[in-house]
């Protein structure tokens, strides 16, 4: 027998700066579906994409991090840390501290001891310390994406060179230097996975108290190399959840059982429904400039996305 809209299905949406995850749980919290995926700027078509290969029929209430408001006219927009701390909780009962790593930002949430939410601290504006960071390095090192670079990194064994990265330019000045010493992909890909570490654990936990469990969610979680050596650094193991990279998805759908309405007044959720119309035709007040006294680089080796979000 197929399922009904009684049977209650709830959908969590949690798009980040480099990546979406969606999460569609029941009314018991079972995990029915689930994706992470890089949506590469084009995040609309993305969203459009995954609305309609689900049966929005059965789902009585959505939500999505409020980053993601701009998206959505209907479903309930929650905080990113209250969902980040939702879906750890449903992973984890027991929380001491819990490092976030996402493509652009990263941060360390402390609980007290009853698990409660106590301070939530952030890196700044400078994507040093990222998953975006890792990205940038893999194409300097010309490796498919960051996920090879892990790969590599996890294979090698001993003392890696030391890598700036604090700073994406002098990253790339020690890439250059460590390649003319002899140093293997693996090495070099490893010392990336250390400053990174390293980074992470002087912005964050400097004259700070980590209680333990400490968990690691986000893409990076996904890491063991950078997970390993973050633990070395902090003297402390890292638990990571089966589904740190879509934990903050999880809390999104856990949200949305929590604030959907009673049957008699849930409302029939489409892609129509729940999406904002684009607005696809643009106007612009100045005339595009042109170059007629400087060169123009050429950047056709870079890998370049056409964002058709608004």
């Amino acid at each position: 027998m197929g399922a009904s809209r009684a049977d209650g299905q709830f959908l969590g949406i949690d798009i980040g700066s480099v990546s979406f995850s969606y999460v569609l749980i029941d009314q018991n919290g079972t995990i029915l579906q689930s994706d992470y995926l890089f949506h590469h700027g084009n995040i609309y078509g993305l969203l459009r994409k995954t609305l309609d290969r689900l049966d929005l029929s059965l789902v009585q209430q959505v939500a999505y991090n409020h980053k993601s408001g701009d998206f959505f006219t209907a479903g309930v927009s929650v905080n990113e840390q209250v969902s980040l701390i939702e879906g750890a909780l449903f992973q984890q009962a027991d929380i001491g501290s819990m490092f976030v790593i996402g493509g652009e930002t990263f941060g360390l949430i402390l609980f007290d001891e009853q698990n409660r939410y106590r301070r939530y601290i952030a890196n700044s504006s400078c994507a040093a310390g990222t998953g975006g960071f890792l990205d940038q390095q893999a194409e300097r090192l010309g490796l498919s994406d960051s996920a090879e670079l892990s790969r590599l990194a996890d294979s090698f064994q001993g003392e890696p060179p030391k890598i700036a990265t604090r700073c994406a330019v002098f990253a790339k000045t020690d890439l250059v230097h460590c390649q003319q010493q002899g140093y293997s992909l693996e090495a070099i890909c490893a010392g990336l996975c250390q400053g990174l570490a390293h980074t992470i654990a002087d912005t964050l936990v400097k004259g700070v108290i980590l209680r333990e469990p400490v968990l690691a969610v986000g893409g990076v979680s996904n890491n063991p190399k950078v997970m390993q050596y973050l633990a070395e650094v902090i003297g402390s193991p890292l638990v990571i959840p089966h589904f740190s990279a879509i934990t903050g998805a999880i809390g999104c759908a856990l949200m949305a059982r929590s604030r959907a309405p009673d049957l008699a007044r849930a409302r029939q959720f489409s892609p129509e429904t729940l999406l904002k119309q684009q607005n696809q035709v643009k106007h612009y007040f100045f005339a595009p400039l042109t170059p007629r006294l400087s060169v123009v680089p050429d950047f056709a080796a870079h890998p370049r996305y056409v964002s058709h979000n608004v």
